[in-house]
């Protein structure tokens, strides 16, 4: 499957032209403007370059453990060379002031040293202005940052431009963007053309429809993590071994595509050995996992034999009604399925489907059986 990229770039271009910081603002101003004073008083004791020469001093204060200075110096010698106050001290006032919290500063510098030899100016500054461009929250931008702080180091012409023109050119919703780099910011490392592109190609060749791989890509950015080979190609014929036809595997994909990345030796196999264990036919397995997909990434033991187990003994059905209903598998016994098969057998109601049992909440619940309704301010809005 080949991915035009032409006719998105302009968009991508055009719009990430204008998030580009005006006149790069001198961090100094737009800290205080946007922090004011208050961002001084929130900040870690610091001491400066010049009160002890150290740049072990000042990254200590900072927040890295004194366990991992050395690695820390080990893994980006650039910082024996930079001026505290010229960018350490300014890159550390600014992460701050996006939102990374005192408590993970230390450990991700730590992690990812080189974010303090970044310029803040030609990096810092113009990533973070886009990814808000493209709506992720100011809240959540400091969390991204934490669990990624390599984003920085990222070039907004050369890596974001390029990203989000391929994501838009497969499908994913230019208001997805957001939330999807929010989601996982790794996605932002890849490279179009020796990552992201060879898993749409698979996608594709798994018989998913063009206009539909950018849901798939929206619901789990986490695939593109994944080596074909090793984890997709396998899950997959793993799938069709097991009944799943082709033109139902696109159903699979689609409705959990999170099941492309489970391991078929360690996940997929013991678990479907199990449910066959527990009474089910092969073909009545498959017909089960196009409805359901996560069905295979249940617990057996505690979670779907106890379920079977009422199903079959509290509530005389079959697992014919499992069959039907797979989704069944999806409830806690404990909060959903028992205390409302209990309700209905109170008010004799025996003529019900498990569907209707079980989905929406408790409000709904009792309005669609007439049962006695529990007093106003015990009824939850949702189950």
């Amino acid at each position: 499957m080949s991915i035009e990229q032409s006719d998105t770039v302009t968009w991508h271009a055009g719009s990430l032209t204008s998030l580009q910081p005006r006149g790069r603002t001198p961090y100094a101003a737009r800290a205080y403007q946007e922090g004011g004073e208050s961002l001084a008083a929130t900040m870690p004791p610091v001491r400066t370059h010049e009160a002890d020469g150290s740049i072990r001093s000042f990254l200590e204060s900072a927040g890295v453990p004194k366990t991992e200075l050395d690695k820390a110096l080990t893994k980006c010698p650039r910082l024996n060379d930079v001026s505290v106050e010229g960018r350490l001290r300014p890159n550390v006032e600014y992460l701050r002031s996006i939102g990374v919290k005192r408590k993970d500063l230390g450990k991700m510098i730590a992690r990812h040293p080189m974010v303090l030899a970044y310029s803040m100016e030609e990096k810092f500054v113009p990533m973070v202005e886009c990814l808000q461009g493209l709506g992720v929250k100011k809240e959540q931008v400091g969390l991204l940052i934490t669990r990624f702080p390599q984003v920085l180091g990222h070039s907004v012409e050369e890596k974001l431009v390029p990203t989000l023109a391929f994501l838009q050119g497969v499908g994913v919703k230019v208001a997805d963007m957001g939330k999807l780099f929010a989601g996982f910011p790794r996605l932002l490392s890849y490279s179009v053309d020796r990552k992201l592109q060879p898993v749409v190609e698979f996608l594709a060749s798994a018989g998913i429809k063009s206009e539909d791989i950018g849901r798939v890509v929206t619901k789990c950015p986490q695939l593109f993590c994944y080596s074909i080979e090793a984890r997709l190609r396998p899950v997959v014929e793993f799938l069709k071994s097991i009944g799943v036809q082709d033109t139902a595997l696109a159903k699979v994909v689609l409705r959990a595509p999170h099941v492309l990345s489970r391991n078929v030796e360690t996940v997929l196999k013991p678990a479907y050995e199990s449910i066959l264990a527990m009474g089910f036919s092969p073909d009545k397995v498959a017909q089960m996992v196009v409805s359901y997909p996560d069905l295979l990434a249940k617990d057996v033991t505690n979670s779907l034999a106890p379920k079977l187990e009422y199903l079959t003994n509290a509530m005389g059905r079959t697992v014919d009604d499992a069959v039907a209903y797979p989704e069944f598998f999806s409830y806690s016994l404990k909060r959903r399925i028992e205390p409302r098969h209990r309700r209905l057998t109170e008010h004799n109601v025996t003529s019900f489907t498990l569907s209707n049992m079980l989905s929406g909440n408790d409000r709904k619940f009792y309005s669609r059986f007439g049962v006695a309704t529990l007093p106003a301010n015990l009824i939850p809005g949702t189950a």
